[in-house]
């Protein structure tokens, strides 16, 4: 296995688990709050992703765009992305 293929499935599992993470986190907080702290995470996330991750992280954020004004959509967005990060499994 090379180093690059060993590098993005150790990203990709740190996603996995930094999502599940975050949604224990924002579970409790409001929608406006969710919005910004999940955006940041994902954000970060975003640089590190690769293949589906990243599609992933890019159709949610075209999504939220289409509701700046509507926190709980793009909140329920966010948590449906940050679900589907967490259950997703490394490429082999």
């Amino acid at each position: 296995m090379t180093a690059m293929k060993q590098n993005t499935e150790t990203d990709t599992m740190n996603i996995q688990n930094l999502a599940a993470q975050a949604l224990e986190r924002i579970a409790g907080l409001d929608a406006e709050l969710q919005c910004n702290l999940g955006t940041m995470l994902l954000r970060d996330w975003q640089e590190r992703a690769g293949g589906d991750q990243k599609d992933l992280i890019e159709r949610a954020f075209g999504v939220m765009a289409k509701f700046p004004h509507f926190a709980r959509a793009r909140a329920a967005v966010l948590v449906k992305t940050l679900q589907s990060l967490s259950a997703q499994t490394a490429q082999a």
